[in-house]
């Protein structure tokens, strides 16, 4: 959590440096939730700025297994596939911190460099 540190301080919000205390848990149902609720804090300001530092995250940790994979597997084509969730089906918080359309540009991001 050392990164959200640094990005809440360079963003001038030192308070920010903690993930949302009311975002549930991983079974939790959105909207029983103060952050992911319908008008809940993922809309404020913190809310953008922690899911904004969240996927840039996630992208990194993608980025890293590639290029270690990469490294693995010289020479050899590398396949990725991203498991997702029907949204209009979603239950649980884990399911909706990226939008699909989101997670399938940014993966396709990732990929077109290794």
């Amino acid at each position: 959590m050392e990164s959200l540190k640094k990005a809440a301080e360079e963003r001038g919000h030192p308070e920010w440096a903690t993930g949302p205390s009311n975002a549930g848990g991983y079974n939790s149902k959105p909207q029983d939730t103060g952050f992911f609720r319908d008008g809940g804090d993922y809309d404020s300001y913190y809310g953008r700025f922690f899911l904004n530092w969240y996927s840039k995250v996630l992208i990194e940790h993608g980025d890293q297994v590639l290029r270690l994979a990469n490294l693995a597997f010289e020479g050899v084509k590398i396949a990725a596939k991203v498991s997702t969730v029907a949204l209009e089906n979603t239950h649980l918080v884990v399911d909706i911190c990226i939008p699909y359309d989101l997670l399938k540009l940014r993966c396709e991001t990732i990929l077109a460099h290794h």
